[in-house]
């Protein structure tokens, strides 16, 4: 499955509903689209050599502030990016669901995943227009 990451809302809707999507639709039905607020993603400058990635889905507490949160996964997405295995990094909440998703791209698969971790095989980055 695919995973997208825009700059903007208006990226989203005019992605979802252009050409693209739309001849995706035809050929294979209409798929579940699952949207987040993105509070970080950053890539580094090779980020399409990327063929692994680590999903992680966590609950967010109803007691801890968004803003705390927020910034706290600012400062996992930095961490990550210091490894020299990891491309990039996207942290995301969905406030219908009050989940937190954070993506890592990596050259290489993770000795080890942690607990709530999914491995994907990445077989394409496109990182589109700046």
């Amino acid at each position: 499955a695919p995973f997208y990451l825009w700059r903007t809302a208006e990226g989203m809707r005019d992605f979802l509903s252009g050409p693209g999507f739309a001849a995706l639709s035809e050929s294979f039905g209409r798929p579940v689209v699952n949207g987040a607020v993105a509070w970080f993603g950053e890539w580094q400058g090779e980020a399409e050599a990327a063929r692994h990635a680590v999903i992680e889905r966590l609950p967010l507490s109803a007691v801890e502030p968004l803003a705390a949160r927020r910034a706290a996964e600012e400062g996992w997405g930095r961490t990550r990016l210091r490894d020299e295995n990891a491309l990039g990094a996207a942290s995301a909440f969905d406030p219908a669901e009050w989940s937190l998703t954070r993506i890592l791209l990596l050259r290489e698969a993770p000795d080890n995943l942690g607990p709530g971790c999914e491995l994907y095989r990445v077989g394409r980055v496109s990182l589109g227009a700046a």
